[in-house]
């Protein structure tokens, strides 16, 4: 089982910080190259996707001291829900890729690859940390419909950033405003079908990876003890 305070949990953060700093790094160079630093606020978005990751590790960590439904664990809980969203809402910042020059679209491509891909596992191992906190808590299928509906939050929270342009911190600064403009895309029907399709497909992308790097550890360490 794994430990936030062992070895192997402390060098997979540091891999995860490394994998952070080469992808920012990356996209550095590749500005520089292209004279073209547009993209450079890239990195901040990779910097939010640690945000769930670390208050992840800190409530796992109160978890062990208070039950889940004590105010500071529902609060830090909530916090991870509307910041987890971040993690993933990058891989939409493939659009982007459509204001590259041709002459430099492969080069950005590579670096827009590396920001994501770090940002996702960001997102991904921040989940795998709170589907084991559920798992100790809920049944086989209640903490499966649970990480199920906190990927379908996930898609549609990145249509809510990506398409009616709201970050997750204005869920605290202003949450009338976004509340106001989630019932009018309710009211308008092909405002609906875009947000409904596309909250589906953002869905099925996260919860399918998700899926694959679940059950590819869990193999793995079957494959380690058969081993032993």
């Amino acid at each position: 089982m794994l430990k936030l305070n062992s070895n192997n949990f402390i060098k997979y953060i540091v891999l995860l910080i490394l994998n952070s700093l080469v992808a920012s790094l990356l996209l550095i160079l590749v500005s520089v190259y292209s004279h073209n630093f547009s993209f450079l606020y890239f990195i901040w978005n990779l910097f939010l996707s640690w945000v769930p990751l670390i208050v992840s590790v800190i409530l796992i960590y109160l978890l062990r001291k208070k039950l889940w439904s004590s105010w500071s664990a529902l609060i830090l809980s909530f916090i991870w829900l509307i910041f987890i969203p971040n993690s993933f809402y990058m891989i939409s910042d493939f659009i982007h890729l459509i204001e590259v020059p041709i002459n430099y679209i492969l080069y950005f491509t590579v670096a827009f690859t590396a920001i994501i891909y770090s940002a996702s596992i960001n997102g991904y191992f921040s989940l795998y940390l709170i589907h084991r906190e559920i798992n100790k808590r809920f049944s086989f299928k209640a903490s499966w419909f649970l990480v199920a509906l906190i990927c379908l939050i996930s898609g549609y929270a990145i249509y809510i950033g990506r398409v009616l342009r709201w970050n997750s911190w204005n869920i605290l600064t202003n949450p009338g405003g976004i509340l106001f403009d989630v019932s009018d895309n309710f009211l308008h029907f092909n405002s609906l079908k875009n947000s409904v399709f596309t909250s589906f497909l953002f869905f099925v992308l996260i919860f399918s990876i998700y899926l694959l790097l679940y059950i590819g550890l869990k193999l793995y360490k079957k494959l380690k003890l058969s081993d032993n």
